[in-house]
Formats: C-alpha cells, structure tokens, sequence
C-alpha cells in the first residue's frame, strides 16, 4: 500500500469512528476529505500523474455521492435553499465523474480542462453557501 493509500485508510478509519460507521457522514467531514483529494488531484496535475488523478477524483465522487451526506444537508440551516445546494452537488458530481473520465483516458488537456471546471463549481458553491472561505 502506498502512502496515499495508507493516510487515506486513516483518514477513512477516524471518520469512521467519529461518526459511529453506520450513521454516515456529515457535510464537515465530506468537505474534509474533498479538501484531501482536490490537493492529491493539485499534485499529480503538477507531475502529470493522470491515474492518480482518476483515482482521487473518483474517491471524491464517492464521498459526495454518500446518501447520508444528501440527508444532512436537508435538515442542516443553510444561507440559502438546500434544495439549490443540492443541484450544485450534483453538477459538481457530474463534473468529477468527467474529469475521472478524462484523466482515465490519458488525455492531459482535457484533464486539465476538467479540472477547471470542478474549480469552478467549487467556486460557485461556496461563494453562495461559504463566501468566507
């Protein structure tokens, strides 16, 4: 297992227990680990590693598409409708699951022209629901 791997088990394992395993996980720790893999994808675009592009964009895809995440958002007190937070996620999932397609197929600029987009729907999102950060 690389070191990649092996923080990501951590990683996984400490949310794991900070949330009971089987009540899912809430919208702090998905933003967490999405943090985690947008750095890992960060990297690898620098070094031109698409496979490990793929990999982190599509684990950053399953922690946003865990159904537990979807129902905390709607009981969670938002700037605006969580409904709306709602259609953002899932323009930022089918976003991710472009650029894992992209990086899959080796193709660098459309990679990159992936990743650009993601950005971008990380901006729109939280300029609407966190524009502190």
């Amino acid at each position: 297992m690389d070191r990649s791997s092996q923080i990501s088990a951590i990683a996984l394992l400490g949310l794991l227990s900070a949330c009971g395993g089987e009540e899912g996980y809430t919208l702090q720790q998905v933003m967490y680990q999405v943090e985690y893999e947008e750095q890992a994808i960060e990297a690898a675009l620098e070094t031109g590693d698409l496979a490990t592009v793929a990999s982190s964009a599509t684990a950053m895809g399953r922690w946003c598409a865990d159904p537990s995440f979807a129902a905390e958002v709607q009981t969670r007190s938002f700037t605006g409708d969580a409904d709306q937070f709602l259609a953002l996620r899932a323009d930022f999932l089918g976003r991710i699951d472009r650029l894992a397609s992209a990086a899959s197929s080796g193709d660098a600029a459309l990679t990159m022209q992936g990743y650009a987009a993601l950005r971008m729907a990380c901006e729109v999102c939280h300029a609407r629901f966190r524009p502190e950060l």
